[in-house]
């Protein structure tokens, strides 16, 4: 996505369209933040993420008043990570979170576009109102604590079936299962997501259990290996994926050589 400038503001990454066509709507990356992923894979080859510690809601215009604020503005913290970024810093729940480093937020997705702008160990200075008034602290950003999954144990044939889908697989054991959130163990779960591989462009997520392909159960590994080996590069497959919740969903993904 460029402006009349020639220059890149975004990077495209899905359309909304009715039609069928172009006419519809278009999501982007923005390009500073596009440009923060790619510094972060240059330099240290994964993707780091600022964290603040805290989890935070809309404010409406009854929290304006109650709040005293200067505007329907800012983000109202339920609760703040103990031990985190936030914490330390002595903000607490009930705070209105109102900027950061000068620039007023006005949706919980704002602030959260902000922090993914920063880097871990950089500090910001953060305006709240608390008690009706405004106060100012200056915190320094922690690294967001994501736990991959386990990396998938793969037999010397798993690759050449999993590589068509840009994923790998393990079996949900009772120790993955409590990792992840299951309820039980059994049947396989999504251990890894190749970025730009088939599965990864249609959303599929690293944890999710992998519950039928075109129709047919999965149970075990083999089972998928089994019958992606059967389907021809460019044929489009249905996943059935489930979630810890209990939740599933399903996506087609077209698979590659």
């Amino acid at each position: 996505m460029v402006n009349l400038r020639g220059q890149v503001v975004g990077i495209n990454s899905a359309i909304l369209s009715p039609s069928g066509t172009f006419a519809g709507y278009g999501f982007a990356i923005p390009m500073d933040l596009a440009a923060r992923v790619m510094e972060d894979l240059i330099e240290f080859g994964r993707v780091r993420r600022a964290w603040l510690g805290v989890q935070i809601s809309e404010i409406q215009q009854e929290d304006k008043e109650f709040y005293n604020l200067p505007q329907v503005a800012g983000v109202l913290i339920q609760e703040v990570t103990d031990g985190g970024p936030a914490a330390r810093a002595g903000l607490r729940k009930g705070d209105v979170l109102y900027s950061v480093d000068g620039t007023v937020v006005f949706r919980p997705n704002g602030l959260q576009n902000l922090i993914a702008q920063k880097r871990p160990r950089e500090d910001v200075t953060v305006q709240i109102y608390r008690d009706g008034s405004p106060r100012e602290f200056t915190l320094r950003l922690g690294e967001a604590p994501l736990a991959p999954v386990e990396q998938a144990e793969r037999r010397p044939d798993a690759p050449a079936a999993e590589a068509k889908l840009g994923i790998g697989i393990r079996e949900l054991t009772p120790g993955l299962a409590q990792q992840l959130g299951f309820a039980e163990a059994g049947g396989v779960v999504i251990s890894q997501v190749t970025p730009l591989g088939p599965a990864g462009r249609r959303g599929v997520a690293q944890g999710e259990k992998l519950l039928e392909i075109n129709n047919e159960t999965v149970n075990t590994p083999d089972d998928v290996r089994r019958i992606l080996r059967g389907v021809q590069d460019g044929t489009v497959v249905s996943l059935l994926l489930g979630r810890p919740d209990g939740s599933s969903r399903i996506v087609t993904v077209r698979v590659t050589g």
